[in-house]
């Protein structure tokens, strides 16, 4: 082959350094990682020549549970704390089972700058694969992980908590941006001040990356949000200091399939720790792709919200307006005299409204569907546009029986058994087709222009498993008769799960059945939007906007359970407050919108807990601050003129 033919080739070649002892390294544009070809342990990492990771330790390069064959760690992370509840008794006491660790084969992708390293440790077979720089970043290192059975096994395997390790330098310092409470966040803390076998994790479920700075260099680390759960954490340990990526994941590891964790980031920069926050973070999230929708409609953010029931009150009894007709006569009126250009109504399905039966009738109590009709048509006719409620968690299998679902689509729980409440997946593709058409619905018979979503974060994990139900018996809170027939049609076996684990439905899910509603009423009303009932920010990639509980329970309404900010002083209060919405700036995805309030329809009233002062100030911050205001119906009484001055003042800032 000709020299010309042979520099043609190699940029596509995967080059394989199976069964050589010692070390070696790959580069990639500033990059050059070493590690051992034996165990696969890392050794060093550098950028720009800068060391960034180091391994005197030879700490493993990851662990999972529940059997660690790698390692246990010491200390559970705080994001692992409540596992057990949500996982099957029978994988609650499987003990360790420490295996060795072999290097099998390693690749270098010349093409793509990725090294895969993979393991065999007992049992199982590990892919980390190291991408060092991706085409729009050369400087971004990231790593995604693959656990599978080896070959010949026939028996499925439970797994959980995969932590991604790094070993760093155990000098240097360390910062989790965006935290509730002053001091800690502004607190920058030295990587040495952990103490022999001390740890610092950062707040779990958002992305909120980790800022670290050693060697004249600070990196952004966080792990990939929109799959599972996770958060970081820096570890000493033995004199020596990892970072571990945490991901809440778990599931059943099937023969012959692969679960795949990540990917986990980082990115370092010859620039200063405020710098990264600032400025860095953002970046990061535009490279890959922790971004809000962008045909967000423009109206979205000069909203203002009255959030309302037709049937009444949800501090007093449902029907104390009437329903649609005494909406349309007496609330709307009231509603756009005080200045409000949305109005939200809560869910008018049949039965009862957060338990949906049949999502295509609304609730007899309240009127018939001319009448909701009728009610919309005089909201937009005033000015207004409308947020209708839609529920998506199915209610049980006996309203999905109703409808027509199938038991595919139905959430099989820990015990084995169907919920009896919010019994339906939201990763099922059935069951997200099916809410995408109950949001076309909404938008084409009755009008709605945006749709607040319900439980937004996702549906209860799935432990539906290949074999389960073979046995004939009818699980508990299910239709007998039903269950057996749409069983018998099946040849007496369920379709197994259509995604590869359990926990996806926590995340994933709620991720996935946003888009479908979003979509459903978009290819309506090109300019609707959607209401995520979720605090986390990875959650903005799929809805318009979403809440901001924190800012309402941890400060605005005092309430102790929360934290102990409810028992701060005033100055560490604003210093609290202050620091967490700066911060809220850079540790989002740019141009995330929150909705601003003081009580939903779930709460005791502010009022009752603050007194009427503190609740109109409160108030009046949601008004001031970025964001989307919305007040709950019955504040309203007795409030009505310091309302109309608030929202006369917002619109004319708007």
């Amino acid at each position: 082959m000709t020299k010309k033919l042979i520099g043609l080739f190699i940029p596509f070649l995967f080059l394989a350094f199976s069964g050589m002892a010692g070390e070696k390294t790959v580069t990639a544009g500033k990059w050059s990682f070493t590690y051992d070809t034996e165990s696969g342990f890392w050794k060093e990492m550098k950028w720009d020549g800068v060391p960034v990771s180091v391994n005197p330790g030879n700490l493993a390069p990851f662990f999972w549970g529940p059997e660690w064959p790698t390692g246990k760690p010491e200390v559970k992370p705080g994001l692992f704390r409540y596992l057990d509840t949500l996982i099957p008794e029978e994988y609650r006491k499987i003990p360790q089972k420490a295996e060795s660790i072999r290097l099998s084969g390693h690749r270098w992708s010349v093409s793509d700058s990725t090294l895969t390293l993979e393991y065999e440790i007992g049992k199982y077979k590990v892919a980390d694969i190291l991408n060092f720089g991706t085409g729009t970043d050369p400087d971004l290192f990231r790593r995604t992980w693959e656990l599978s059975l080896r070959s010949g096994a026939e028996q499925s395997f439970f797994f959980t908590g995969p932590q991604l390790n790094m070993p760093v330098v155990p000098a240097g310092n360390y910062f989790f941006p965006g935290q509730l409470r002053y001091p800690d966040n502004v607190t920058v803390k030295p990587v040495a001040g952990l103490g022999a076998n001390g740890r610092a994790e950062g707040p779990g479920y958002s992305t909120l990356p980790m800022l670290l700075e050693q060697n004249g260099l600070c990196a952004i680390l966080f792990g990939d949000p929109l799959k599972d759960k996770s958060d970081m954490q820096i570890v000493r340990t033995g004199g020596y200091a990892m970072v571990q990526y945490n991901f809440k994941s778990y599931g059943i590891l099937e023969p012959g399939e692969k679960q795949v964790i990540g990917p986990a980031y980082f990115k370092p920069a010859r620039k200063t720790l405020r710098e990264q926050m600032t400025k860095g973070i953002r970046e990061l999230y535009r490279t890959v792709g922790l971004s809000v929708p962008g045909n967000r409609p423009e109206w979205l953010r000069d909203a203002v919200i009255f959030n309302a029931s037709v049937g009444g009150s949800s501090y007093s009894k449902p029907l104390t307006l009437g329903g649609f007709h005494a909406a349309r006569k007496e609330l709307l009126p009231r509603v756009r005299a005080l200045g409000f250009n949305t109005v939200w109504f809560r869910p008018v399905g049949e039965v009862i409204p957060y338990h949906p039966r049949d999502y295509f009738k609304v609730n007899s109590a309240y009127g018939t569907a001319e009448e909701y009709r009728e009610l919309v048509r005089a909201a937009h006719d005033s000015g207004m546009r409308v947020v209708q409620g839609i529920v998506p968690h199915g209610t049980n299998a006996a309203s999905g029986a109703v409808r027509g679902n199938s038991p595919e689509a139905l959430i099989v729980d820990k015990k084995g058994e169907i919920p009896r409440y919010m019994a339906f997946d939201y990763m099922s593709p059935e069951w997200q087709a099916y809410m995408k058409k109950v949001a076309v619905f909404f938008a084409a018979d009755y009008g709605a222009d945006a749709l607040r979503i319900d439980l937004a974060d996702g549906s209860y994990p799935n432990w539906r498993k290949r074999d389960s139900f073979q046995n004939g018996l009818v699980p508990a809170n299910v239709p007998a008769e039903w269950w057996k027939a749409e069983l018998k049609k099946r040849n007496g076996r369920l379709a197994p799960l259509p995604y590869s684990r359990a926990s996806l439905p926590r995340r994933k899910g709620g991720l996935e059945m946003s888009r479908a509603i979003r979509e459903g009423l978009r290819s309506v009303k090109p300019e609707g939007a959607v209401l995520g009932e979720v605090q986390y920010a990875p959650y903005m990639t799929e809805n318009d906007v979403i809440y901001d509980k924190e800012l309402c329970h941890y400060f605005l309404r005092g309430v102790s359970w929360c934290n102990s900010l409810a028992k701060d002083s005033k100055v560490n209060w604003v210093q609290s407050l202050s620091h967490r919405l700066e911060q809220q700036e850079y540790v989002e995805p740019e141009h995330t919108l929150r909705l601003r309030f003081t009580e939903t329809h779930d709460y005791t009233k502010t009022v009752q807990i603050v007194g009427v002062n503190a609740a109109r100030a409160a108030t009046a911050m949601n008004f001031i601050l970025d964001g989307v205001p919305m007040v709950l119906q019955d504040f309203d009484e007795g409030n009505g003129e310091f309302l109309r001055r608030l929202i006369a003042a917002q619109i004319g800032r708007a």
